[in-house]
C-alpha cells in the first residue's frame, strides 16, 4: 500500500522516508495534490543465482505448454 506525502514534507523528511522505504514501505509524492512519483524499494540489491534463475525459467515454460 502506498502512503501519500506532500513534496514539501518529503523534502523535509527525506532521510526518514528512505529508511522506511528500505524497510519495505511505499510512498506516493504529491505536488499540489497530484501524484507525481512513487518512492519504492529498489530491486537492484536482489541477486538471483544462475541455477535458480534457470530453474524458474524452465518451470515457467512448462506452465505455458
Amino acid at each position: 500500500m502506498f502512503h501519500e506525502v506532500a513534496a514539501i514534507d518529503a523534502k523535509a523528511n527525506l532521510s526518514k522516508l528512505l529508511h522506511a522505504v528500505a524497510q519495505g514501505q511505499r510512498y506516493t509524492i504529491l505536488v499540489r495534490g497530484k501524484a507525481v512519483v512513487d518512492l519504492v524499494p529498489s530491486d537492484a540489491g536482489i541477486v538471483a543465482d544462475a541455477p535458480t534463475a534457470v530453474a524458474a525459467m524452465r518451470a515457467f515454460n512448462k506452465k505455458k505448454e
